[in-house]
């Protein structure tokens, strides 16, 4: 899995194992997370029987050992009772690792590169990350938000999934302060969402 800084590779990885365990019909007792650098020096064929059956997620893949890069092909060619081993990092990370590390890279199946969002997908995003907080954008302060992330895009450095959390946590964060919670109306809606406004992202 690779795409850019903040651009929400490691939630795609937690959405993906239950998805992978559904399609397999497997149970996914087991789930390990480790940034490459420690996993380094580590016995990884112990690790493997620990999490025999389960899923060892790599983190910063690109900064894998030759060794442990070794080790671990090594490891998946043995019994892993169907351990899936799912290496993350951004792109050019992940190039210099399939570069660096030819034989590894031929175990994997799948790649799945994370693209750079448009400002409309990036607005979805907000909707719905929002709505996992008990909130709701009104429609005023949708437009606050599109022109927010509209102005944010560089061509170098495009907005991300972080970056657009950011300004809904601020959002969030500003509508429950101040002397308007004690004076405003109920700021819910009718669903029972808590309501953000356009001075909530100023």
């Amino acid at each position: 899995v690779m795409g850019g800084r903040e651009t929400g590779k490691t939630r795609l990885i937690s959405s993906l194992i239950p998805a992978i365990c559904k399609e397999l019909n497997i149970e996914a007792s087991k789930v390990a997370y480790i940034f490459a650098e420690d996993l380094n020096g580590k016995n990884i064929a112990e690790i493997a029987s620990k999490l025999a059956g389960g899923f060892l997620v790599i983190e910063n893949a690109n900064q894998l050992s030759q060794e442990t890069a070794d080790e671990l092909d090594e490891v998946m060619n043995g019994n892993t009772k169907g351990m899936i081993v799912i290496l993350e990092d951004e792109k050019i990370g992940m190039r210099k690792l399939i570069a660096r590390y030819p034989k590894l890279a031929k175990k994997f199946t799948s790649m799945i590169n994370i693209p750079v969002f448009t400002n409309d997908e990036l607005v979805n995003f907000a909707k719905i990350y929002t709505r996992e907080n008990g909130y709701t954008i009104d429609q005023m302060a949708m437009l606050s938000l599109y022109n927010l992330i509209s102005t944010s895009q560089k061509e170098d450095q495009p907005m991300n999934i972080g970056a657009v959390k950011d300004i809904i946590d601020s959002a969030i964060a500003k509508s429950r302060g101040g002397l308007r919670k004690l004076i405003s109306k109920k700021k819910v809606n009718q669903d029972g969402y808590l309501v953000l406004y356009e001075k909530d992202f100023n």
